[in-house]
């Protein structure tokens, strides 16, 4: 539990620390396992009145445009994020690739984006595909340059493979990063989802490759 960028409380079961000699009331757990501390609904918000919090969408790509002043700098705009707790067909393409990241030694799991558009230098938003994100951790919050208005819900299963995990729930408005790790995906790129989500503006059809 954090405010105002500092770590106030830590997630805790009946089970008390040196620090925290009283429970907060986390401790869940699924049908056939042990409780432990989980997050039931992660709500990420800005300070009001706060520099660069609230923004609109045009001010979301202003801020990005003003990161990137200078050249060499790639601006990406994602919508949707592979999600591992969801069960589906394997493609042993993607196996081979998950084999060989986790013994590549990163200290974090890399993400996919599903869903992603790079800004063009005249603030086109161009689909692409084919990218992993590395190194994105907790300490990555930090690196929050600016904050959107809107929020979004995202609802998944906490540690059960999509099927027997925790019903857990983030709530976070968009959020502008000012330095993420990208490099082309091993092996063939994942097919897209077989529907798109409602939510999500509609774009060209032809994604491009990075």
């Amino acid at each position: 539990m954090v405010e105002s960028g500092i770590l106030k409380g830590l997630l805790m079961t009946r089970t008390p620390r040196k620090e925290i000699p009283r429970s907060n009331g986390h401790a869940r757990a699924t049908r056939f396992g042990a409780p432990r501390a989980v997050v039931g609904t992660l709500i990420v918000s800005g300070k009001p009145g706060a520099p660069r919090s609230g923004l609109s969408r045009a001010g979301l790509l202003a801020e990005m445009s003003r990161i990137g002043r200078g050249g060499g700098v790639t601006s990406y705009v994602v919508k949707l994020l592979d999600d591992p707790s969801i069960p589906g067909v394997a493609n042993p393409t993607d196996s081979l690739s998950m084999i060989s990241l986790a013994g590549s030694g990163r200290s974090a799991p890399s993400l996919r984006p599903l869903v992603v558009y790079r800004v063009t230098a005249d603030g086109k938003e161009e689909p692409v595909r084919g990218l992993t994100f590395e190194g994105v951790v907790p300490r990555s919050l930090k690196d929050i340059v600016a904050m959107g208005r809107e929020p979004s819900v995202y609802n998944y299963q906490e540690g059960g493979m999509g099927f027997v995990g925790i019903p857990s729930t983030i709530i976070t408005p968009s959020l502008v990063f000012s330095d993420v790790d990208v490099r082309r995906s091993v092996g063939k790129n994942k097919r897209p989802p077989v529907y798109p989500r409602p939510s999500l503006e509609s774009g060209p059809s032809k994604p491009t490759d990075p």
